[in-house]
């Protein structure tokens, strides 16, 4: 009981996926956009990104649980010690 008020946060984890670029697939897609052009059949190919970073960055912005927890164990023992203080002095 005593060794959970004073444990450490974790460390941040860095979930990064490695990309690499193609060159084959660019010019193949290349080739094909440019048959489909010249046969006519054009598609619109507009850049949509799959993450939203703002809506990501500020749900990371605050703190899960983890600084909560560290915050109330924080407050408890600050009550503790203030209360045997309070016992010492005027008891």
């Amino acid at each position: 009981m005593i060794s959970s008020f004073f444990k450490t946060r974790k460390v941040k984890q860095f979930n990064f996926s490695a990309r690499y670029y193609d060159e084959e697939k660019e010019e193949r897609e290349n080739r094909i956009a440019q048959i489909k052009a010249s046969l006519g059949k054009s598609s619109p190919s507009a850049y949509r990104p799959r993450v939203n970073f703002k809506s990501e960055w500020t749900a990371n912005k605050y703190a899960t649980g983890h600084q909560k927890k560290s915050n109330i164990r924080l407050l408890v023992s600050i009550a503790i010690v203030s209360l045997f203080v309070y016992l010492i002095l005027f008891y």
